[in-house]
């Protein structure tokens, strides 16, 4: 074995190294028993082509001794074109020192090599990763293009993310391609496919992205083909069981919206017709999902259950790479029976009850509470009953008629019910009064003098009162209309009380089952007005209660107060003037020619309770700038629900407790900019309130601090 002279000094290890190889060398006693790492990054600092370029690499041993005589080697791979690798010397700086990779890079791209180095007859090799990246100034064009499984079919209504660097954007799929102008650099690009919602779907791609070398006045082209859709699922579905066709119609379904997806991100909905009854998705990503259907009415928008969310049926499925899957939903009954039955004056009607007065039939209108008219139908009077089935999970409300051969008897309207999915909802009971038939077409009755200048009391027995033109009460005389009593006005004529200076009074007593009727002559017949008339500075009280007034309005100059009380079809009804009183509660106008109430004071008025609905103009035409309206409904109308007119000054209007929906033009509006209008506390027809989608939205002025987001408590009105 080779000992002394030879290994006495680092110099001798080395050449005794180089001249018997590394084995004869630690035999001979120059390894000391130590390890040898290089402690460089395998990734090197990034350099630019046309800048000088310098890294020394390092290394250690293991116990801690200092580098003596390393010799530094390229063992394989090639460094970028330009650079050198230094293999050993400790020379002054401008000189070669070992393991330092040095030069002016030439040319962009990444080289890979390896590198080792030996002390000692100790040694370690390394790979390292060198990315020469281009010279800074301008910039290019970064051309990036995508397919989706081979072309842009699958794209849909997806988006791609595309990201290089600090760069991104997000374009829709179906575009193929996107030029981004960059600043010269090196760039790794990636691509993300997105669903609708911006969620990814399937990995990024690429995974390891080559990067791109983008110099200033050219163009770099990048691509990917993503591919993470390679199932298919096709869906099919019945309605509660039964084929699609006759069942949709019957449930009232139009479109049926499939989609598909989990962990409360869904794909945009794909609408297709209900008696299809099925659609496949092509090119769907394999993944435990969900599959989806939300049947939707013809208008567009989803059955909705009591909690306000839509009706859907949904599937689990796992989907497998290439595979294709069947799924069968069961759209859930979107429809529910309403059972509507009536009485006639407190009674369950029999063939000899409806015979002995003449009746023949009920006509009975179904609505959407505060909407239209869905259904029109009309059972015998002697039925009792009938049934109709309706989509389900909305509120409803019914108005019937009670009819004779050729007249109206009687006229009744329900609370709004709500009728839920696949159940028999009873419909509140219409309660029909019959006692004497409120028609002015009937023989009989009474025809009354053109004036009453004294107290005196129409009854029931004696209708109907036929009053004739220019009818007037007079002289302070009070006129009282007992409960059933039925009074027929000239066509366009006028019913009027007071006017000549006196307390004239008028005293409408009806029930809520045995209503006064006021009508026009002939039957249909649209008179002028109801006038009270009395002065303003009467102390008087006129009482309109349990009232039925048909195509006929109120004109109320005087103190007036006004329950249980409904005007249908006729026009506006106009409450106040200065120093006058007014109450209108518990009451109904519907159906009327132009504004269905106009207020126009004073600040003792009120008006609570009360339904204004399917006008052909504005709900409440405010002309008075002290006005509160309170748990009422205005809802249905052409125009506004409730219009403040301009050039006001008040207390304020206040609106509260309210439900103000569906009118057609905003909920509250006002042309008094000075003039508080506050519309706190109303429930607007969408739980997102005034700005919700289906809501009746406000004018600017209003003020709205906070809404209900269900509808308010109201009713039941006549």
């Amino acid at each position: 074995m080779l000992r002394g002279p030879a290994c006495s000094s680092d110099v001798g290890c080395r050449r005794l190294a180089a001249l018997l190889g590394t084995v004869l060398a630690i035999a001979s006693g120059c390894d000391g028993g130590r390890k040898l790492t290089i402690t460089t990054a395998s990734q090197l600092p990034d350099g630019v082509v046309g800048r000088p370029y310098s890294l020394r690499l390092s290394y250690v041993f293991a116990d801690s001794s200092p580098p003596r005589t390393p010799v530094w080697s390229l063992q394989s791979g090639s460094l970028p074109d330009g650079l050198t690798l230094c293999d050993f010397g400790f020379g002054p700086p401008g000189e070669c020192m070992g393991g330092t990779i040095s030069g002016t890079p030439l040319a962009l791209g990444i080289s890979t090599f390896v590198i080792g180095v030996e002390d000692r007859s100790v040694a370690d090799a390394k790979s390292f990763t060198l990315t020469i990246d281009p010279a800074p100034g301008g910039t290019g064009t970064l051309h990036f293009s995508w397919t989706v499984n081979g072309g842009l079919a699958q794209c849909a209504d997806r988006q791609v993310k595309l990201t290089a660097g600090s760069f991104s954007t997000t374009r829709p799929c179906s575009d193929g391609a996107f030029d981004a102008s960059l600043p010269s650099g090196t760039y790794a690009a990636v691509f993300t496919l997105l669903d609708a919602q911006g969620q990814p779907i399937g990995d990024a791609t690429p995974g390891f992205p080559t990067p791109a070398f983008l110099t200033g006045g050219t163009t770099v082209q990048v691509s990917a083909d993503l591919a993470p859709f390679s199932a298919s699922v096709t869906a099919t579905w019945t309605v509660d069981g039964a084929a699609p066709g006759a069942a949709c119609a019957l449930s009232g379904i139009g479109d049926i919206a499939v989609s598909f997806g989990g962990n409360g991100h869904f794909t945009s909905d794909t609408r297709v017709p209900c008696p299809d009854g099925s659609h496949t998705f092509a090119g769907v990503t394999p993944a435990t999902t969900t599959v989806r259907a939300t049947p939707l009415r013809p208008d567009g928008r989803c059955f909705q259950k009591q909690d306000l969310s839509c009706l859907q049926a949904e599937v689990p499925v796992t989907l497998t790479p290439a595979g294709h899957t069947d799924v069968s939903l069961v759209i859930p009954r979107t429809t529910g029976i309403i059972s509507m039955s009536w009485t006639i004056d407190g009674l369950t009607p029999t063939q000899a009850l409806c015979d002995s007065r003449g009746l023949v039939s009920v006509e009975i209108s179904v609505s959407v509470a505060g909407g239209p008219v869905l259904l029109i139908t009309s059972p015998r009077c002697a039925d009792g009953s009938a049934s109709v089935e309706f989509p389900a999970g909305l509120s409803y409300q019914l108005d019937g008629s009670l009819q004779t051969a050729s007249a109206t008897v009687d006229r009744r309207s329900t609370a709004p019910f709500l009728v839920d999915y696949a159940v028999v909802t009873a419909a509140p009971v219409l309660a029909f009064s019959a006692g004497t038939p409120s028609s002015c077409s009937v023989s009989g009755g009474t025809d009354e003098p053109a004036t009453v200048a004294s107290d005196t009391t129409w009854t029931k027995a004696a209708g109907p009162h036929r009053v004739p033109p220019f009818f007037a009460v007079t002289s302070g005389a009070l006129l009282t209309i007992e409960a059933g009593a039925v009074v027929c006005i000239q066509v366009g004529q006028r019913f009027q009380v007071g006017g000549d200076g006196t307390d004239a009074r008028l005293a409408v007593a009806g029930t809520d089952t045995d209503p006064v009727v006021f009508r026009g002559i002939p039957d249909g017949a649209f008179f002028d007005a109801i006038t009270i008339g009395v002065p303003a500075t009467s102390t008087t009280q006129n009482l309109i209660s349990g009232a039925r007034v048909f195509n006929g309005r109120l004109i109320a100059s005087g103190n007036v107060s006004i329950n249980d009380t409904r005007f249908e079809g006729g026009t506006t009804v106009v409450l106040g003037s200065s120093g006058a009183s007014y109450s209108l509660v518990n009451s109904s106008i519907v159906g009327t020619r132009g504004p269905g109430l106009r207020v126009n004071g004073p600040p003792t008025g009120s008006v609570a309770n009360v339904r204004i609905a399917g006008g052909d103009s504005v709900g409440v035409d405010v002309f008075t700038g002290s006005f509160t309206l309170v748990d009422s409904e205005v809802t249905g109308n052409a125009g506004d629900g409730i219009f403040v007119e301009a050039g006001l000054s008040g207390t304020g209007v206040g609106i509260s407790g309210c439900n103000l929906l569906d009118n057609g033009g905003v909920g509250v509006s006002t042309q008094s900019p000075g003039l508080v209008v506050d519309a706190t506390g109303n429930y607007w027809g969408d739980p997102g309130g005034p700005t919700g989608a289906q809501g009746d939205g406000v004018g600017a002025g209003v003020t709205v601090s906070s809404f209900r987001t269900t509808p308010a408590a109201v009713g039941p009105f006549p």
